[in-house]
């Protein structure tokens, strides 16, 4: 009796531990797709100097948004720094039932066409 019932118990601590598992590797997944859209549009940004519908549209396109992290009354000049993060919510399997945030902040060199 003692037996089946360690081993029930194991099998939910498995199941839990799978479900952990899984979460990590969707959030891994999801963090590097958003690093390559991050770097496609840091190259755009740095050549039009702005965040723009084209950027946008772009970064919509993965189900991700982009904002602004410069001061709104900021004044730029070729080679000046230029910060910017692409975030997207996801929700978890294993994790409390709330969505999370996951985002990549990134900052690009105006100008630049390295």
């Amino acid at each position: 009796m003692s037996s089946s019932l360690g081993f029930m118990l194991s099998l939910i601590y498995v199941i839990v531990m799978m479900g952990y598992a899984g979460d990590l590797c969707r959030m891994q997944t999801l963090y590097a797709e958003m690093d390559e859209v991050a770097v496609t549009a840091g190259k755009m940004i740095s050549r039009r100097w702005q965040i723009d519908s084209a950027i946008i549209s772009f970064v919509e396109s993965y189900d991700a948004h982009i904002v602004d992290c410069n001061a709104s009354d900021a004044t730029f000049a070729e080679y000046s720094n230029f910060s910017f993060q692409i975030w997207k919510t996801y929700r978890p399997l294993a994790f409390d039932g709330e969505s999370k945030r996951l985002a990549v902040n990134r900052t690009v060199v105006l100008g630049y066409r390295g």
